[in-house]
C-alpha cells in the first residue's frame, strides 16, 4: 500500500487526543511532586508477600504493580506513574519477615538442586576446554 496523505480533520482529531494526553501527564506529575513535598497520607499497616491488602482506588492489576514497586524501592517516597493515576507513597518503617522452621525442607531442597546445577555446569564447562563437543542429536 503506497503512502498516503492523511486529511486534515484526521491528522487533528490525533493530535488532539496526543496533546491531551501529554497534557494529563504533565498535571499529574507536577501534582505528585506536590505531594511528595508535603506527604500525608493513608497509613495501609504492614504490606508482606503474604499479607496484600485491598487499596482503595486500585484495581488489582495496579495493586500488583503498586506492590512489585514497592519491594524493589529504594527511596523513602517514592512515586509510581499508572498511567492515568499517579500513587505516591512513603515507607515508614521495613523488617525482616519471622522466620518460619517449616519451610526448611524447600529451602534444602533448593539449595542442593542449586549446587548440583551449578556444580553440573562447572564440570561441563571444564570438559568443553579440554575435549572437543560434538554434538548428535537429530542425526540418524
Amino acid at each position: 500500500v503506497l503512502p498516503q496523505t492523511l486529511a486534515y480533520n484526521e491528522v487533528a482529531a490525533q493530535v488532539k487526543a496526543d496533546y491531551v494526553n501529554s497534557t494529563k501527564a504533565k498535571i499529574l506529575d507536577e501534582k505528585a511532586k506536590k505531594l511528595e513535598a508535603n506527604f500525608e497520607g493513608k497509613s495501609l499497616g504492614y504490606i508482606g508477600r503474604g499479607n496484600i491488602p485491598a487499596i482503595d482506588g486500585l484495581t488489582d492489576a495496579q495493586r500488583d504493580e503498586f506492590i512489585k514497586d514497592l519491594f524493589s524501592a529504594t527511596q523513602t517516597i517514592n512515586t509510581l506513574n499508572l498511567g492515568s493515576k499517579v500513587v505516591v507513597y512513603k515507607i515508614t518503617n521495613s523488617r525482616f519477615a519471622k522466620y518460619d522452621s517449616s519451610k526448611d525442607a524447600v529451602v534444602d531442597s533448593t539449595v542442593s538442586n542449586l549446587k548440583t546445577s551449578s556444580l553440573s555446569s562447572s564440570f561441563l564447562t571444564k570438559l568443553a576446554t579440554e575435549y572437543e563437543v560434538k554434538s548428535f542429536m537429530g542425526n540418524k
